[in-house]
């Protein structure tokens, strides 16, 4: 997760366009879950912003691993390994989701 999360946060586009989506979702959107992925992911890259140590993205986790339970599995009293490659799809599927709704949303107001 770890690597998939700074991969994301070095993409300025990413990160501009995910400042600029609403804090609440709106009553269209594909699924509340995807929604707070993306404000959590929002929260944590501001959060990365302000800090220069090390941060812990507990609110982060806990809401991808509601949306993607592999995430928080367990082995022997320890959390799973996960492949870095399965946690960046399942995050930019989820961003993508709700990022071109906001777009497109944004679009059909302009």
């Amino acid at each position: 997760m770890n690597s998939t999360v700074q991969c994301l946060h070095s993409v300025p586009e990413l990160k501009s366009t995910l400042i600029e989506c609403p804090q609440s979702g709106r009553s269209n959107d594909l699924d509340q879950s995807s929604h707070l992925l993306t404000v959590a992911t929002r929260d944590l890259f501001c959060e990365l912003d302000k800090n220069v140590k090390p941060i812990a993205p507990m609110q982060f986790w806990m809401v991808l691993w509601k949306k993607y339970p592999q995430f928080g599995q367990l082995h022997n009293g320890s959390f799973m390994q996960q492949d870095a490659e399965e946690c960046w799809t399942q995050i930019l599927y989820t961003l993508s989701q709700i990022l071109f709704s906001f777009i497109n949303y944004v679009g059909m107001e302009s």
